[in-house]
């Protein structure tokens, strides 16, 4: 959406030079009689009904949600209805920004996902496309309001989430997926329809451990927070490997200690203070996440 003022209910028609930071060019052509223009005539790429107010401004809407992010030069021209055209355009700079998400975090153990996001109070929704080897696909909408229609969104499933703080908490079964590797792609689009450049992708092993062994394994982490050192505490079937991963909030890997059958222990007495996530790795898949901070 786009507002331009020309206190002339004269001109015919207004046009909009957009150029990127990538300096690429939009030309748009505004009037209130859009059919008697022909876009290749005018030299414009797109032709668009804008309305004179009772001041004689040009009132338009523009979408231009797929714009890339950063700062666009958009310049401003008249056309009077004798031909002339003003001789001082008049340029301005829009700043468009785009939803950023920074890391994804998984537990398997509630099959809980959580997305850090910037701003998530802005964010209307949120799409996970998941793919597995074969290339079978779940795409999964989640929002805190479910008001959306899945064919018209092109998902599976309409489920909602926690928007707090920058993280968007959801809860998504996918027991019936098949054991493996799978492929997750996240999407966030704000409340002004703006949706992130491209897509965070992460990995998710679905391990053969059933759900009910999962929750056996009866996670601790301790003490919390932490000033020298994180332990970690589980039962695991005799055959399991099991690896712990401390990541920042960015998803950022500090550092991995290999554990035993029963426990791992991480040194943090060196590790900047703040919150990070401590996840646990069985058999090369991410069975639970949980946060601790260190101080």
């Amino acid at each position: 959406m786009y507002t331009d003022s020309h206190n002339n209910s004269s001109i015919p028609f207004a046009i909009m030079e957009a150029i990127s930071p990538e300096k690429d060019t939009i030309k748009v052509l505004i009037t209130e009689k859009p059919d008697e223009y022909d876009p290749i005539e005018q030299g414009v790429d797109q032709i668009i009904l804008g309305e004179t107010d009772t001041w004689g401004d040009i009132i338009f809407f523009y979408d231009y949600s797929n714009w890339i992010e950063g700062e666009w030069s958009l310049t401003f021209t008249a056309s009077d209805m004798f031909g002339n055209t003003s001789t001082n355009p008049y340029t301005t700079y829009l700043n468009v920004t785009k939803p950023k998400i920074d890391h994804v975090f998984m537990n398997q153990e509630t099959n809980t996902f959580a997305v850090i996001v910037d701003h998530s109070k802005d964010i209307e929704f949120i799409k996970m496309e998941a793919v597995d080897s074969n290339g079978d696909t779940n795409k999964i909408l989640v929002t805190e309001s479910p008001k959306y229609d899945v064919t018209q969104q092109g998902v599976d499933q309409i489920i909602s989430g926690d928007f707090t703080d920058n993280h968007i908490i959801f809860t998504y079964n996918y027991s019936n997926w098949a054991k493996g590797d799978w492929t997750l792609s996240f999407t966030a689009t704000d409340k002004l329809g703006h949706t992130s450049n491209s897509p965070l992708s992460t990995q998710l092993k679905i391990t053969s451990l059933t759900q009910a062994e999962i929750k056996n394994l009866n996670i601790k982490v301790f003490p919390n927070p932490a000033k020298d050192v994180v332990n970690i505490t589980y039962n695991t079937p005799t055959d399991e490997k099991v690896s712990v991963i401390l990541t920042n909030t960015l998803g950022e890997e500090i550092t991995s200690v290999q554990g035993d059958l029963e426990k791992a222990s991480i040194d943090v007495a060196d590790i900047k203070a703040g919150l990070y996530f401590t996840s646990i790795v069985v058999n090369g898949a991410i069975i639970s996440t949980q946060k601790v901070i260190i101080e």
